[in-house]
């Protein structure tokens, strides 16, 4: 996926589902959606612990905009 394709949303990580995914909730102008996301390769590799309630960085694709990859988490 290249970076054309993508763009980059933030949102607050409201549950955790099986499988090491997660539902991110990210407030658009009219509405918010609910985004599912999985954490990449460097968040996994950096051990980087995710929760409910933490504010996190989404890459998104173009083509199924219901689904994406937390890039980094937020302070």
């Amino acid at each position: 996926m290249s970076k054309a394709q993508s763009f980059e949303l933030n949102g607050t990580i409201k549950k955790i589902v099986q499988g090491g995914k997660f539902i991110v909730s990210v407030p658009t102008q009219s509405r918010t959606i609910e985004i599912e996301a999985h954490p990449s390769g460097k968040i996994r590799v950096n051990s980087v612990n995710l929760a409910v309630g933490d504010k996190v960085k989404v890459e998104v694709s173009a083509y199924d905009p219901f689904k994406g990859r937390i890039m980094r988490r937020i302070y």
